[in-house]
């Protein structure tokens, strides 16, 4: 029943031409976001980071010394795979992105320690298509749409409690914030 409820007042009000709408109200003008996808190494202190640069420079495999040295055990060879702006450290993501495919920075500090990057490929992010998010467009407005009936409802219903030791506590509740306001009989007799 309650499943029947659902369906006929809430899912079965939710169309694919509201969905679209909205898919077409947040991708207006939407570009492709470019994702990096780049390596690091690592590690504690500036002069280590400094010391692994220059062996780099000299032409030292760049995932192999990420497997030696870096800190990062959970990346393979250094690789943090493709990400975009916004996901990653503000030092750390200003120096990838000013660096070309195949660059390797200086070295870059964040909270974390020292970190040697070399940036391995650089693509657009293309905007999902609309078949692409349909499904969790619809999930988001059925889930507001089953909000708005919840609340509705509840600010319809006339609950009346009986007991005075519940109505109290539920009155004290409500004075600290913690619950909805409760109507006497009174209130509701003068409105």
């Amino acid at each position: 029943l309650r499943d029947a409820y659902f369906d006929a007042s809430i899912a079965d009000g939710v169309s694919e031409v509201d969905a679209k709408k909205i898919y077409d109200d947040k991708m207006a003008g939407a570009k492709p976001e470019q994702e990096v996808r780049a390596r690091h190494i690592l590690v504690v202190s500036e002069d280590e980071a400094k010391d692994i640069a220059e062996r780099l420079k000299k032409g030292e495999d760049f995932a192999a010394l990420a497997k030696e040295k870096s800190k990062d055990k959970t990346a393979k060879g250094g690789d943090l795979g493709f990400f975009t702006r916004g996901q990653m450290l503000k030092p750390f993501e200003e120096a990838v992105f000013a660096l070309d495919v195949g660059d390797i920075s200086e070295p870059v500090q964040t909270q974390y320690g020292w970190h040697i990057i070399k940036v391995e490929e650089k693509r657009d992010q293309e905007v999902p298509g609309f078949d692409d998010v349909k499904a969790a467009i619809v999930a988001q407005l059925v889930q507001r749409k089953a909000q708005a009936v919840v609340t509705g409802l509840r600010d319809a219903a006339k609950i009346e409690i009986v007991d005075p030791e519940i109505k109290r506590s539920m009155d004290d509740a409500a004075l600290r914030g913690e619950g909805p306001p409760l109507k006497d009989e009174e209130d509701d007799e003068d409105h």
